[in-house]
């Protein structure tokens, strides 16, 4: 792997670490803790 693609991927990876970090404390995304409920809602 050259450089270029080590920076790129670790710029590819902070970034959805930054989004993660949002999506977990944004209060207005709906969070899971039942499965069937997450795949019942995938299905709507």
């Amino acid at each position: 792997m050259d450089e270029t693609h080590k920076v790129l991927s670790n710029q590819e990876t902070i970034a959805a670490l930054l989004e993660a970090e949002r999506i977990a404390k944004d209060p207005s995304v709906k969070a899971y803790t039942d499965l069937d409920e997450l795949f019942a809602d995938l299905k709507k």
